[in-house]
């Protein structure tokens, strides 16, 4: 008798033959899923498994269903092993509460948010992982670092008691090519908003919070709403999919998809070209490309095949809340967008709304919740009521903010236009924020 209808999963079941596009799948996802072991330390786990699946044999008959428990024992039992293989060569450099003073050169904003900076120092010794509330830190920069190894995984050691300094800021040419059109577009901005705009339009830009007060700050943290400047997966995401719809309107499918990964890339060199923000930009790539172009269940093989890519490596990269992050926001959007459209269009002013993007980022907001609070960062209930309050106009003031970075005030009656709606939604979503973070 059979326990669950795997079949939905596997149409192969059906077929009685296990065909191609199964058969990578489920290599691909139990490879991911073997090297993530790694972050619980449980390098035997797969084996065990393994074992567990074999057992089922006595279960589950079909014998196609004993080709795909092969495949699984395999793929589980080599990628775990990989991965063991991977951090046992970190274990070999560090030691649990050895202290390390050392310079290094920044290679990764790992997470960024308002309220802390998580850095990937290289040294000599070794990849270390640091925690800092903020500072005039990039990519490329020469910083000492020192502080207590206290956990050790595979992307490095992480440090308590940890203090980061500059040395010397990176004098590479294209950081410093970024960093000046960064300037030009932030300066465009300043010159078209109020104080407090400007720097909410600058985070939402590029991720940069330099200009927040501490009072904003301590609001976003409350209200759960940090992750609109984090530019994580889930931005990514929500700029891929409004961008493409937006493009859509003036050029031909396959174009607005080719130009909106273009306009993605350059977004992500000016917000510090980090390797985590890349993960994001390639897993948005894999899951639009599948959407546009793949056949029936390529969606599928596509998310496996980037987690088991990014994998490899990086084995503990299941761990990183971005990477977590963008997997869950794509998962949100391939499951429930459809719905929710179907749902929004009923309504007089639906496809209007659906156009500002309201399903993909509502389908993406859904998916991250229970990664957000599964990682034990708290989001209050008010929290998701101003997340709603305000996360349909996001992809719109994303839209009238890139606009003014572009044209600042350059164009006469068209700047003031831009810039007017801009600072209008900015406003707004200001105000929304505090109003529910007094509640709290």
């Amino acid at each position: 008798m059979r326990l669950f209808d795997f079949s939905k999963i596997l149409p192969s079941l059906k077929r009685g033959k296990l065909v191609a596009y199964d058969a990578v799948f489920v290599f691909f996802l139990f490879g991911f899923i073997g090297m993530s072991l790694v972050n619980f330390n449980l390098h035997w786990a797969a084996f065990s498994l393994a074992a567990i699946m074999i057992g089922s044999f006595l279960i589950f008959q079909e014998k196609v269903f004993r080709e795909v428990i092969g495949i699984i024992f395999i793929s589980l039992a080599v990628f775990s092993g990989y991965a063991w293989i991977h951090q046992a060569n970190y274990r070999a450099v560090f030691l649990v509460g050895e202290k390390i003073k050392a310079i290094g050169t920044i290679k990764d904003f790992i997470h960024n948010s308002p309220s802390y900076i998580l850095v990937k120092v290289r040294t000599d010794k070794g990849d270390f992982n640091i925690l800092t509330d903020g500072g005039d830190f990039h990519i490329g920069d020469r910083v000492r670092i020192e502080g207590v190894v206290y956990q050790i995984r595979s992307a490095g050691a992480y440090l308590n008691k940890q203090k980061i300094t500059l040395v010397e800021h990176s004098k590479n040419k294209t950081g410093l090519l970024v960093e000046t059109v960064r300037d030009w577009l932030f300066e465009n901005i300043g010159r078209s908003l109020p104080a407090s705009e400007a720097a909410l339009a600058n985070g939402l830009l590029l991720g940069d919070t330099s200009g927040f007060s501490k009072e904003f700050k301590d609001d976003l943290r409350k209200t759960g709403t940090s992750h609109i400047v984090a530019l994580s997966g889930w931005n990514v995401m929500i700029l891929m999919t409004v961008s493409i719809s937006i493009l859509g309107i003036f050029l031909k499918r396959r174009s607005a998809l080719f130009f909106s990964i273009i306009l993605i890339l350059i977004l992500w060199l000016l917000a510090g070209y980090s390797a985590s923000l890349l993960r994001s930009v390639i897993m948005g790539s894999v899951f639009i490309l599948a959407a546009f172009f793949g056949k029936k269940y390529s969606l599928r093989n596509a998310l496996a095949f980037s987690a088991f890519t990014m994998s490899l490596f990086d084995p503990g990269v299941s761990g990183d809340l971005g990477f977590q992050l963008s997997f869950a926001a794509i998962l949100g959007l391939a499951t429930f967008s459809g719905g929710i459209s179907k749902a929004v269009d009923k309504i007089s002013v639906g496809k209007i709304i659906n156009k500002m993007g309201f399903s993909e980022t509502v389908s993406a907001q859904l998916a991250v919740t229970p990664v957000i609070l599964w990682n034990g960062i708290t989001v209050a209930p008010i929290g998701l009521i101003a997340n709603l309050a305000i996360i349909s106009l996001i992809p719109i003031t994303y839209l009238f903010v890139f606009l003014t970075s572009l044209i600042g005030d350059k164009l006469g009656i068209v700047s003031w236009f831009v810039s007017f709606v801009a600072n209008i939604l900015l406003h707004y979503e200001i105000k929304t924020i505090a109003y529910f973070a007094d509640i709290l």
